[in-house]
């Protein structure tokens, strides 16, 4: 088992080089998802957010952090995402809106997370946000404190465990914009994770490689 201080050297390491990009985001993406973005005046229009892949340890072992959602009259009502929101106007970059929100939303102190870099933006169509992911690390987490108004639970999932093609399926979920869809999903101890979220996973992965993970 690689430790968690050479695995995080080894994403270093790899994010120094061009990312997968798109064609590792679509590997996870609906079928409506071309429909959707076609025209491309919307991404002129669309706000700007950021979300945080926020890795740590667990007996030395890589596990990132999710979160579910309250349900909400919303189009992200109830799902599994990343901590994160909107930039605010007191954020000096994304980066700081991605620390910021994941503090508010389950109490880990900005100071405490460190920053490895980013991957590829995406733009999600039912809420109009152009999401910049960004990847960082924190140390051994005794505990949570969760923004109860938007965030029911915390969800962490061992990273070697979404390497695998065995969690990747096609399941029929509940979308706000077409009520029941057919999609792709990491579905992994009893948690569906697709739409936005899938994607920046999939990109995460193909940057991380299974390799790594095996030693």
């Amino acid at each position: 088992m690689i430790r968690f201080q050479d695995f995080v050297e080894d994403l270093k390491a790899k994010l120094i080089h061009p990312l997968p990009g798109e064609k590792a985001q679509l590997l996870m993406a609906p079928a409506s998802r071309a429909e959707m973005i076609k025209n491309t005046d919307i991404l002129k229009k669309a706000r700007k957010a950021a979300v945080l892949m926020l890795l740590f340890p667990v007996a030395e072992e890589p596990n990132l952090i999710f979160i579910q959602r309250q349900q909400y009259d919303g189009v992200h009502s109830g799902q599994i995402s990343f901590p994160g929101g909107k930039i605010e106007k007191g954020d000096k970059n994304l980066i700081e809106t991605a620390k910021r929100e994941t503090s508010e939303e389950i109490g880990i102190p900005s100071e405490e997370i460190e920053i490895l870099g980013q991957t590829s933006s995406l733009y999600i169509p039912p809420s109009r946000f152009i999401v910049q992911p960004v990847i960082g690390i924190t140390g051994e987490i005794k505990n949570f404190q969760l923004q109860k108004k938007e965030v029911d639970s915390v969800i962490t999932i061992k990273l070697k465990d979404l390497i695998g093609r065995e969690c990747r399926a096609i399941r029929t979920v509940k979308a706000s914009y077409l009520q029941e869809i057919e999609v792709p999903c990491f579905s992994i101890n009893g948690n569906i994770i697709w739409g936005a979220t899938a994607m920046i996973l999939s990109e995460l992965i193909e940057i991380i490689g299974s390799e790594i993970l095996q030693q």
